[in-house]
């Protein structure tokens, strides 16, 4: 698995790295609008940063998905499933280069936020020690430090968190599933690229409106109605208890895993049975 994944990254890593210095870019664009008060490149770098993360997303999604299409279509990229290495390892380490993908985008988004964080404190003259007192005494003092800083709501957002990724393989799955399925159905045709999209567009949306439906049947009666006319503490803490209630994530989290399971266990099967070059 360890060689595979060095394979992935090595065809993986250029257009990474494009992405890594384009978020820097703009990065360096939003520094020096804010440290010279130059508010266009400030509202570029401050906008740019936010579409960086969000099209690196989907371009983790989408490169995966091509380099995976490539590998099943065409005669080099297909010799990588004549190596003694299992379908099953392959298809793993393609998910895997396309999760670190996603994991590293997300990092260097949020350690230069957490840079633009630290050089507005010290612009400001206070420390990140100072901040967390001050954000603290503020909660305290308003009284929502107990429904804000809780265990439920932590567990609630760690969930949203795995719900997210669990998502996004799932994506990358259906992906494979619907590349590999044409392929063998109808080999070299056209219109299996604008065909795929569309099948993947109709499963993903209609497994995900299946898990909406199973959402709205196990949440408790009255869920939503409950957070009207309470006092602003109440409602706060009310509002956090409903957005972080398993009921929320957790059907579509588990209808995820088990269909991105499936998804895998088909993808794999279909290439050492079925597929034909």
């Amino acid at each position: 698995m360890g060689t595979l994944l060095k394979y992935e990254f090595r065809r993986s890593r250029m257009i990474f790295l494009g992405i890594a210095a384009i978020t820097v870019f703009v990065e360096i664009l939003y520094l020096i609008g804010w440290c010279f008060g130059i508010e266009p490149l400030f509202a570029i770098g401050l906008m740019g940063g936010i579409l960086c993360l969000c099209l690196g997303t989907a371009t983790a999604l989408l490169y995966g998905v091509v380099m995976f299409n490539d590998d099943i279509s065409k005669k080099p990229g297909y010799l990588l499933f004549s190596t003694p290495r299992s379908a099953a390892q392959i298809v793993g380490a393609k998910l895997l280069m396309t999760l670190f993908a996603l994991l590293g985008i997300s990092i260097l988004f949020f350690l230069l936020i957490s840079l633009d964080v630290i050089l507005f404190l010290k612009e400001s003259g206070m420390t990140i020690v100072s901040l967390i007192s001050l954000i603290d005494s503020s909660v305290t003092e308003a009284g929502l430090k107990d429904a804000v800083f809780n265990s439920y709501n932590l567990f609630g957002l760690c969930m949203y968190i795995l719900s997210s990724i669990i998502s996004f393989l799932f994506n990358v799955i259906i992906a494979y599933v619907v590349i590999v399925m044409l392929k063998t159905i109808m080999g070299q045709q056209k219109g299996r690229t604008i065909l795929g999209i569309i099948l993947w567009f109709v499963i993903t949306n209609a497994i995900s409106t299946f898990a909406g439906f199973i959402s709205m049947w196990v949440a408790p009666d009255g869920m939503i109605e409950s957070a009207v006319s309470f006092s602003s503490t109440q409602m706060i803490e009310e509002f956090l208890h409903i957005l972080f209630h398993p009921a929320l994530y957790l059907p579509t989290m588990l209808i995820s895993l088990v269909c991105g399971v499936g998804g895998y266990l088909l993808t794999t099967w279909m290439i050492e049975k079925k597929l034909s070059v």
